[in-house]
């Protein structure tokens, strides 16, 4: 997981932030009215990076590739936009009431590439 640093200006006007992707985006999702009790992830993608933006609110992303990588950290800014690299497990949680998050993706939707059980990936680092 890398955190990406969104460049900002502010004038009279208000702030404007701006960050150019490491990657063509094929896939774009929006989670909103999100209950605070909730998780939303769970799961990691063989082959897809995702860019986690948040717009509203704050949330606490967790990371982990199975076994020795383990990271939690807690959105509460739209400074930094969170690149998650293929076959990380990621699990989002402890949403505020006007959480927003964007999501963008390098390969289009395939249901086959999700790993639902972290496990999986225990067993094909050994």
């Amino acid at each position: 997981m890398n955190e990406l640093i969104i460049k900002t200006k502010k004038d009279y006007r208000g702030l404007l932030g701006y960050l150019e992707l490491p990657f063509v985006s094929k896939r774009w999702a929006i989670t909103s009215e999100l209950a605070p009790n909730s998780t939303r992830g769970g799961h990691a993608l063989k082959y897809t990076t995702e860019m986690i933006f948040l717009l509203s609110g704050s949330c606490r992303l967790t990371v982990s590739n199975g076994s020795d990588l383990f990271r939690s950290i807690d959105l509460r800014q739209i400074d930094k936009g969170i690149l998650i690299e293929p076959r990380i497990y990621r699990t989002l949680s402890m949403f505020s009431s006007n959480c927003v998050l964007l999501h963008c993706y390098d390969r289009t939707f395939d249901p086959k590439e999700y790993i639902y059980n972290e496990n999986e990936l225990i067993d094909q680092h050994v």
